[in-house]
Formats: structure tokens, C-alpha cells, sequence
């Protein structure tokens, strides 16, 4: 008998261990997810939400420059500096001559929108105060090159309308989760000067119109793209805990796929 318990013994442990496998694995099953278009576009702009950009380069005077950078995105609080440069000044006449400086544009709204296979989140920027600020310099005559602050009291800002950002990317699986790839961003707005001098000078005034537009969304375009790039995995974590995704895909499921058809985001899961 001890021989016979000895043989059956291991026989046993491994009829027991593939009978556990062959459990486990009859419950891991492999499906389509099919969530309405406009669910998951409101799980994108749940998660999104937390995406903010701040656009500032004016400061207090130093010698004859007011320019001071503290533009940043912002992803739920933690920043990414944008790095925009003094734009070039102008020579008005030829003892004066022009700086602008952008002061403290914030975006204020976020909507989710679906193109083809790409989803884009739009951003509205406020459209409140003089969001272009401009200064003079002149150089009084007989004097070697001594600029100083214009006296004269004329307007020399701006107003920026119709300000908005796109950021758009296809939604993929990365890791087992979802992911964002082909990231891109687009800047626009419009500039609407309010001073009166720009009808005597609308060449100028449109020249500097162009560098701000130039300077600033160049920079912007790839600070963005760069930065949703890098927190690519921690927007992904918030989307699947957002309503409108959890709903379907629950937390411990892997992402295999994901794919968009009309009217809705399909996405390819595994349960444990």
C-alpha cells in the first residue's frame, strides 16, 4: 500500500495543478468592447479636463525691456515651463520703436470632438483685458543712443480672439492599457490692435502681428505635443477611471486593442 500511495501521490498533484490551469484558463476570455462614440468622448474630456496653459512674458522694466517669461501647460497641477521668447522689437520711426509682450492669457475650456479615427481636445482661451500689451521706447535728439519710455498716453495693445488650441491623437492599446500616439497640436487666434496708429502704419502693425503669432504658437505647438507625449501613461490611467470608460472596461482587464468605427470606440479586452 505504501508503495502504491507513494506512485499515486505525485499522479495526483499534477492532475491537480493542470485541473487548476485548465480552471483558470476556461474563465480568461477575449472580447470586442463596443462603447458609444459620445461616452467615450466624455471619459476623454473627464480626463483631460486636468490639461491647463498659462501665457505670460510681461514683467516689471528692466533697462529698456519689459519681458519676463512664466508661460507653462499645466497636467493636474504639476507644470511644464514654455519657453517663449522676447519677440523682436520695432522701429516705429527712427527715434522710436515698439515691444510687445503677451499678458496673462489662460485657457478656460476643454471639448472633446471626434475626426475620422483621431480624437481632439479643443481649448478655449478667455478673451477678457488687453492680452497684448505694448511698449515705446524713443530716443530724445541730442542725445547718443538714450532710450527711454515714451510719454505720449496713444494705445499700443491688442486683443486676441477666437484664441484655441487642438490637440489631436489616435487612441491605441500600450502595455495592456490605453494610450495615446500620433500626438499633434495646432495654435490659432486672431490679433485685433486698439490702438489708431495702426491705420497710419498698418504695415508695421502687421509685421508685428505675424512675429507674435510666429514666435508664440511654434513654441506652444511643441511644448504641447511634447508634454501630453510624456504623460501619455498617467492621462491613460485617468481615462479608464473615468465614467463613460470604467462603465465598460473594468480596471483589472487588459487593453489589446483599440480601434474606432462609426459610433463607437471598439476596444479588444482580456479578463483575468
Amino acid at each position: 500500500m505504501k508503495v502504491i500511495r507513494k506512485v499515486l501521490k505525485p499522479i495526483l498533484v499534477a492532475t491537480t495543478l493542470a485541473s487548476a490551469l485548465l480552471t483558470s484558463s476556461a474563465f480568461a476570455r477575449t472580447f470586442d468592447v463596443k462603447i458609444p462614440i459620445s461616452r467615450a468622448l466624455n471619459a476623454f474630456n473627464i480626463a483631460l479636463n486636468g490639461v491647463k496653459i498659462h501665457l505670460n512674458t510681461l514683467g516689471p522694466k528692466r533697462g529698456t525691456s519689459w519681458y519676463r517669461n512664466t508661460s507653462f501647460v499645466s497636467i493636474y497641477g504639476r507644470r511644464f515651463n514654455i519657453n517663449i521668447r522676447d519677440i523682436p522689437e520695432r522701429s516705429i520711426t527712427r527715434r522710436r520703436k515698439w515691444r510687445v509682450y503677451i499678458n496673462n492669457v489662460n485657457s478656460k475650456s476643454i471639448r472633446t470632438s471626434l475626426s475620422q479615427n483621431r480624437i481632439n481636445l479643443n481649448i478655449q482661451f478667455e478673451s477678457e483685458g488687453r492680452e497684448i500689451v505694448g511698449r515705446c521706447l524713443y530716443d530724445p535728439p541730442g542725445r547718443r543712443r538714450s532710450w527711454r519710455e515714451c510719454r505720449n498716453r496713444f494705445s499700443r495693445d491688442a486683443h486676441v480672439n477666437d484664441a484655441r488650441v487642438k490637440i489631436s491623437f489616435i487612441p491605441t492599446a500600450k502595455s495592456g492599457t490605453i494610450s495615446l500616439r500620433n500626438v499633434t497640436a495646432k495654435v490659432d487666434f486672431n490679433l485685433r490692435p486698439t490702438t489708431r496708429l495702426c491705420k497710419l502704419i498698418k504695415r508695421k502693425c502687421e509685421s508685428i502681428s505675424n512675429s507674435i503669432k510666429n514666435i508664440t504658437t511654434r513654441e506652444i505647438q511643441r511644448k504641447l505635443v511634447s508634454v501630453i507625449s510624456q504623460r501619455q501613461f498617467d492621462l491613460a490611467s485617468r481615462i479608464r477611471r473615468a465614467n463613460g470608460f470604467i462603465n465598460f472596461v473594468r480596471p483589472g482587464w487588459r487593453i489589446n486593442r483599440v480601434r474606432i468605427i462609426p459610433r463607437f470606440l471598439v476596444v479588444n479586452v482580456t479578463t483575468p
